[in-house]
């Protein structure tokens, strides 16, 4: 167990790193929206519960997958998940 550590500690690293990201992302999500690509706030209100009530159905699921095939295979597959969704929001130019 001893010999993973560092392995282990990059991961959770790479998670809050993400978490952080995102934690950053939501509160001006809506302000960029609205001014930069003149999104109304009940189009950004349903965008964010859409979000919310996926990751509400889905983890369950992933939590079945992760004890089927273990928790680091599942936690890098979401990050490079996550990952390919900031690179597209990068190069996002209209809400649609």
């Amino acid at each position: 167990m001893v010999k993973n550590k560092p392995a282990l500690s990059l991961i959770f690293l790479t998670v809050f790193i993400d978490l952080l990201g995102f934690g950053i992302l939501i509160p001006i999500l809506p302000t960029f929206a609205t001014k930069v690509l003149h999104v109304d706030e009940l189009a950004i209100g349903i965008a964010i519960a859409i979000y919310s009530l996926v990751q509400f159905f889905f983890n369950p699921i992933f939590g079945e997958l992760s004890d089927k095939h273990g928790r680091k295979p599942m936690i890098v597959i979401s990050l490079f998940i996550n990952a390919i969704g900031y690179v597209i929001f990068a190069f996002t130019s209209s809400f649609l």
